[in-house]
């Protein structure tokens, strides 16, 4: 009985959370918190507290790495959209010239793109 009235409590509770936008917030918190503490688990054992330590050693380079990559593929962006926007569909918005130059980036190359040769 006290079981049954637990798991309508948890069903409703899930229910609250699924539909409520701070839910995903709420999520999103409790997943990093769940992250930050199973780096800190892991660094309790001597083997694996060298890589956890190696990664937070490494943490502020690859910030620094990170934000520059951000300011240069934004400049990039800001690039193929004025050069491109008014000849290829995919760079009409800067929102669509983000997606398409990261999936260039990932080695997809946009349907018809470099038929006119000034633009390649």
């Amino acid at each position: 009985q006290k079981t049954n009235i637990f798991f309508e409590g948890v069903d409703v509770f899930q229910d609250l959370l699924s539909s409520d936008g701070q839910g995903r917030r709420f999520s999103l918190l409790i997943c990093w918190a769940v992250l930050l503490r199973l780096i800190q688990l892991t660094a309790a054992h001597p083997r694996t507290a060298m890589l956890v330590n190696t990664f937070m050693k490494g943490l502020d380079d690859l910030w620094h790495f990170l934000l520059l990559f951000g300011i240069m593929f934004s400049a990039f962006a800001l690039l193929a959209r004025a050069l491109f926007g008014t000849v290829q569909r995919e760079f009409v918005s800067l929102g669509s010239t983000f997606r398409v130059q990261f999936l260039m980036l990932l080695g997809e190359v946009p349907d018809n793109f470099g038929a006119e040769i000034e633009y390649t």
